[in-house]
This record gives structure tokens, sequence and C-alpha cells, in this order.
């Protein structure tokens, strides 16, 4: 009888308990697997749940059937969730002198090194020998943002700049930067600038002193567009801690923010890391003449392909010619190709591969509303690559033509 009681106390109770916590606070179920889809140098796929990375850029996936692969960084072109990347960074942000782009709010700058809050990893420490310019604005336009990052690129001051909301430039030594202030050095004459009347900070190009690393390493993307660069980077839980390639500050990432690492340093040599060996244009008409983009599409947008965006590859306009030197180190050649989504679906090219001389790819003309073209083409004992973006059926009208990941693997 006693048994049956306490049963029933025991009942009420857990009847009790379960009114009293309202559904907001019912447990959390466990957290679903960080499934990632790793592609390998020789074009493998393998999909499953990062359960281990090691400094040395060792990483092991659980496939669906509980099978573990271990794969090595250096035998990877990248790792990264299923779906597209997320779009570049928008608002304040910082352009480093390696390519990537770090969204988050300057809190301090001094002469030696900025302090970054951001939402993706915290507080970081950037040398500004790193770095070619911060966005203050609070802008929320894509394309905004990418004009002021282009201009920030391609600008080469030798001085500190200051660009302000009234689209005037001071120049100087920047000397601090505050919540609420810039201070600027004018030959000897401190400048106190209101922070809120600044728009953009450029730094002096001639003192910029940074490389990417050298050896095997990989730029991780996170889910608010961000880029970090890793020199290392270990699995513990459920984050990412590393090493950046910018004075090796400590980061601390979620895995859930992280989106992407593509690995450079191993078997994978990008193009646009690259300098050719010659460049030729061939206009249609008139005298408009344009260069060869790196990472970037005609017209300054990054790289997309039917709504697919592209960290890498090499934007061009046709007529052009872009050789690379092989010396027979390489064993394959790889991209995707087509016309930019920039265009709003124009354009017309016809995209050439040319190795040793011999033609080895012809596309069918792409607009800008074909189906991208997948290249893979053996380059064993190559030493020469040529890739020929030609007139299509409309002259060079919109002719934005992306070499979108064109990658060389080593043998």
């Amino acid at each position: 009888m006693w048994t049956r009681i306490a049963e029933v106390i025991l009942a009420g109770w857990v009847a009790q308990l379960a009114l009293a916590v309202p559904a907001a606070c019912t447990f959390a179920s466990p957290p679903a697997p960080a499934s990632f889809v790793a592609l390998t140098a020789e074009g493998k796929e393998l999909a499953g749940e990062l359960v281990e990375l090691d400094d040395d850029w060792q990483l092991t996936l659980q496939l669906d059937d509980g099978s573990r692969h271990r794969l090595a960084g250096a035998e990877l072109i990248r790792l990264g969730r299923p779906g597209n990347l997320p779009d570049v960074p928008v608002g304040p942000q910082v352009v480093l002198a390696t390519g990537e782009r770090l969204r988050g709010v300057v809190v301090t700058m001094d002469e030696e090194a900025l302090r970054l809050r951001s939402e993706s990893v915290g507080m970081i420490r950037v040398p500004l020998e790193c770095v070619y310019g911060v966005i203050l604005a609070v802008e929320s336009d894509p394309t905004v943002c990418n004009r002021l990052v282009s201009a920030i690129r391609s600008h080469q001051p030798d001085a500190d700049e200051l660009w302000l909301a009234n689209d005037d430039r001071l120049r100087g030594t920047i000397l601090s930067v505050a919540s609420d202030k810039i201070t600027l050095d004018q030959d000897g004459t401190e400048l106190t600038v209101p922070r809120n009347q600044v728009k953009v900070i450029v730094l002096n190009r001639q003192l910029i002193a940074c490389e990417p690393p050298e050896g095997l390493h990989a730029v991780a993307v996170l889910d608010d567009g961000s880029e970090l660069r890793l020199t290392r980077a270990q699995l513990r839980g459920s984050r990412l801690h590393g090493l950046t390639g910018y004075g090796s500050a400590e980061v601390t990432i979620p895995l859930e923010r992280l989106r992407l690492l593509e690995f450079y340093g191993g078997r994978v040599v990008y193009l646009s890391d690259l300098e050719p060996a010659r460049y030729r244009y061939v206009p249609y008409l008139g005298r408009l003449r344009y260069g060869w983009q790196r990472d970037q599409a005609i017209g300054g947008t990054p790289l997309r392909l039917r709504g697919r965006r592209y960290r890498k590859g090499i934007g061009v306009h046709s007529r052009s010619e872009l050789t690379y030197t092989l010396n027979g180190e390489y064993r394959l050649f790889r991209a995707v190709v087509g016309v930019d989504d920039n265009t709003g679906g124009g354009g017309s090219v016809v995209f050439r591969v040319l190795v040793d001389g011999q033609e080895k790819f012809r596309s069918e003309p792409l607009t800008g509303n074909s189906a991208p073209a997948t290249i893979q083409i053996p380059l064993d004992g190559a030493k020469e690559l040529t890739l020929i973006t030609d007139f299509g059926a409309f002259g060079d009208v919109l002719d934005h033509a992306d070499w979108a990941d064109a990658l060389l693997i080593r043998r």
C-alpha cells in the first residue's frame, strides 16, 4: 500500500513540476552535429560531422554510416558547410592587407595596433602593419561597402588618411582612435576629429609589412561574412581555438559560426595568388581598356555566378589572355567559368584554355543567364597555361567574365 501511495505522490510532484516550467524553459535538445563537406585535391567529396581538428591541420570526419575518415589539410581544397557562402561583410569592418575582411567595431587604436570587437570572435588585436583600412560608417548597403573596400585596396597613400562623411580628406599620422574621437598629427600639430564625422580610415601604405604566412594554413569564413587567416586551429568541444596570421592573436570561434575553411600552402594554389607571366587585352571597339581583377569581378563586386559567391578567382573582360608559367609543377587545373551576375543576365563570352599552346577546352557562348561550366584539365608536365576570354554574340557588351575558383593542384 505504501508503495502505491508513494507512486501517487511522486506522480503529483512530476505533474506540478511540468506545469511550473514554462515552454521557453523546457530542456533544449542536443545541438545538431557539425555537418561539413570536405573537398580533396583529387576532387573527391566527403560529408560528415567534424569530430577532430588538430594543430597540424589533421581533421576527422564521421560519416553517416558511422565510419571515420582522417584527412590532411595539405590534401584538401576546402572544408565547408553545405550550401552557399554568406555575403561579404557590410557595415563597420577592417580591410586586411592579406585580402580578408573582418566585420566589427574598432574600440581603440594606437600607433601599433587596433583592437576590434567582433560579434563572431570577441575582442581581437590586429597590428597596423597588416591593415589597409577601416570602415567606421554604419553602412548596410553591400554595393556601397564593396566600393569603399575597392577604394581602400587600390589607394596607396604615403600618409594616414581620414575620409570624412562630407567627402573631405585629412592627412597625417594617426596617434589614437577612441570611442568618441580620432587624434591626428599634422606636421607636429595635433588635430582632434569627432569620430562620428569620419567614414573611413586608410593607413599609410608604405608602412604595410604583412604577407600571408608560409606553410600550411587556412582562411576561416564565418556566418557574418568575416574572414580570418589562421596559422593554427584546434577543435575543443564546440569551439575552434586558433592563432591568426596577424600577430599570432588568439581567437575562439564557435563552431556553429564557421562556414568554411579554405586551405593554403598545401597542394592547392589559386591562380589569383600568382602573378601572370603575360596579360593581353584586345578591345572590340574604342579605346576603353580593362585589366584583370584579383578575387573580384569586373566592376569591383564579389565573384558571383547564378547566385553562388566565390571567394577566389579572376575577373576579366573580353577579349583577354592571361598566361601563367607552370614549369611542370602541377598535375591539374580546375575552374568554374561564367558571366558574372552583376551584368543582370547580359554579356556573351567564350572561354578557352590552352596548355602549352594547345587548346584543351572551349565553351559554348555563355551569357549572364547560362549555367556556369566546370573545367578540369590534366597538366602533367605542362610548362604554360593560358586562359582566353573571347567575344561571344554581342561584341564585348557586359562581358564580365569570371574564372571562379581557378586553381592548380601540385604534383
